[in-house]
This record gives C-alpha cells, structure tokens and sequence, in this order.
C-alpha cells in the first residue's frame, strides 16, 4: 500500500485552494488570526481526507472510508466556512480576474441562486440527498469501481457539507 496519493486531480485544486488563500490573507484584507487558524487547519484536514494514507485505506477498509467522509463533512468543511475564504481568495487572484469575478457575482440571477442554495431548508435538502443518494446499492458499488465516480462522490460530499455549514453560518 502506497503512502500518500498525489493524484493531480486532488493535488493541484487543493494547493491552488491554499495558494490563493495565502496570497490574499496575506494582505491582512480584515483576516483574522482566527479565521485564519480556522482555514488552514481545515485545509489540512482536507488534505489528510484526500491525500493521505486514510484515502488508500479507504480503498480496503469500510471504517477508513467512512472516516475519511466524515472529515470531509464535519470537520474540514465547517471549519472552511468558518475561515470566511472568499475575499482572501478573491484577494489572491490576478486584479483582472478579480473585478470578472465581482461583475459576475453583482448579477441578480447569481444572488438569487445563491440564495436559494444557502436556504437552510434547501441546503440540508442537498446535503441529504448527496448522502442517500451516493449510498443506493449501485453507486456505492460503482464508486468501488471506479475512482472517477468515487472522486465524484467526495466532490459531492464536501461541496454540499460547505453549502448546509454555510446555511448555518
């Protein structure tokens, strides 16, 4: 069994994730130390979920498996939300790409799907839909199969735990 999976579809979203928040909380842009510790320590549980030997362990134990979503949901994804990343994000990244990012999200139809995604009622509605869903007989045997699907299923899981985490928030 390998050690540690650098598979680059996992590897490079996740350094540029903390590139781009290193970059901008760098500034100190009204990040606190707190906000701060939150992301980070978060990332670094992302990290462990995906990348280290947990996600081989994954492969063969059912418990390992179970684990490493449940830090994909309880631990990394609401202590990201915590860490409020999107201004040090948006911070990070290129003046252009900025103010393409803040025409956009100033659109009214943006607001108002994000809105009706953050509807705590709509975003429990997601987050359990993903969890029962991913658990129908078929899926769960294809995300064995498959390390596309299954990579899909942690997309799924952790994209949905920062949607019910931000809800509450």
């Amino acid at each position: 069994m390998k050690a540690w999976d650098f598979e680059p579809g996992i590897v490079i979203p996740v350094l540029l994730m903390a590139l781009l928040y290193a970059s901008g909380a760098r500034r100190r842009r009204g990040v606190t130390t707190k906000q701060a510790f939150c992301f980070w320590t978060g990332w670094v549980f992302l990290a462990l979920a995906l990348l280290s030997p947990l996600h081989t362990l994954g492969e063969v134990l059912f418990s390992a498996h179970m684990a490493q979503h449940e830090i994909l949901m309880l631990i990394a994804a609401p202590l990201l939300i915590l860490a409020r990343p999107l201004a040090p994000f948006l911070w990070g990244m290129p003046l252009e790409w900025r103010r393409a990012a803040g025409s956009w999200a100033k659109l009214a139809s943006v607001h108002q799907v994000w809105r009706g995604l953050t509807n705590p009622f709509a975003a429990w509605a997601i987050h359990a839909a993903a969890l029962w869903v991913w658990h129908m007989p078929k899926l769960f045997q294809a995300t064995l199969d498959s390390e596309w699907v299954h990579a899909a299923q942690h997309a799924s899981f952790f994209l949905s735990a920062l949607l019910f985490w931000r809800s509450a928030d």
